[in-house]
C-alpha cells in the first residue's frame, strides 16, 4: 500500500514538473512581431514578415498601406520610387538576453539606416525603438496592429485607419 502511495506521488511530481517546464519555456519565448502594424503616428501600415529575397533568416517589414486624404499622391521614398512597397527594417532572431528582435530600419525619407530593437509588449503593441549606435541612444514608438485588408494600391482613405485596429 506504501508503494503505490509513492509511485502516484512521484507520477504526480514528475507530470507537474513537466508542465511547469513547458509553462516556463512558453514564458520564455519572444512573442514574433509579424504581421500588419500601423506606425506610432498612424501614416502608414507595416507588414512584417519573413524576408524572401536574402538567403539568411529573419523578418522584414514593407510598407504596404499608406493613409492619404483624397486626392493626394503616394509619397516617394528618398530614392525616387513609391513609398509602397518600400523595405522600412530587417531584422534576425530574438536576443536570447533580451527577446528583442533587432536588425536595421531605413527613414523613407531620407535614406538613413539605423538600429532597431522589436518586441511585443503584453499589450499587444509593437515597440520599435530606432537607435543610432547604442539604443540607449535612441526612442520608442508604438506600433498598433492592423487586422482588415490593405488595399492593393496601398492607399487607405484617411477616415478608415481607426476602424481597423485591434484594440
Amino acid at each position: 500500500m506504501v508503494r503505490c502511495w509513492r509511485r502516484r506521488w512521484m507520477i504526480l511530481v514528475v507530470s507537474g514538473m513537466g508542465f511547469l517546464g513547458q509553462v516556463l519555456f512558453a514564458v520564455a519565448r519572444p512573442r514574433s512581431p509579424a504581421g500588419d502594424w500601423l506606425i506610432g503616428q498612424g501614416g502608414a501600415v507595416v507588414r512584417i514578415e519573413p524576408c524572401m529575397s536574402t538567403k539568411k533568416s529573419g523578418l522584414c517589414g514593407y510598407i504596404v498601406g499608406i493613409i492619404l486624404t483624397s486626392g493626394r499622391p503616394t509619397p516617394m521614398a528618398w530614392n525616387g520610387s513609391s513609398q509602397c512597397g518600400f523595405l522600412l527594417l530587417k531584422v534576425h532572431h530574438p536576443d536570447a538576453a533580451s527577446g528583442a528582435w533587432r536588425g536595421r530600419i531605413v527613414n523613407p525619407h531620407s535614406g538613413h539606416a539605423y538600429g532597431v530593437a522589436l518586441h511585443v509588449s503584453t499589450g499587444g503593441r509593437l515597440a520599435v525603438r530606432g537607435y543610432l549606435g547604442l539604443p540607449l541612444l535612441g526612442e520608442t514608438q508604438y506600433w498598433k496592429p492592423y487586422v482588415l485588408p490593405v488595399p492593393r494600391d496601398c492607399r487607405i482613405a484617411s477616415g478608415n485607419s481607426a476602424g481597423r485596429l485591434r484594440s
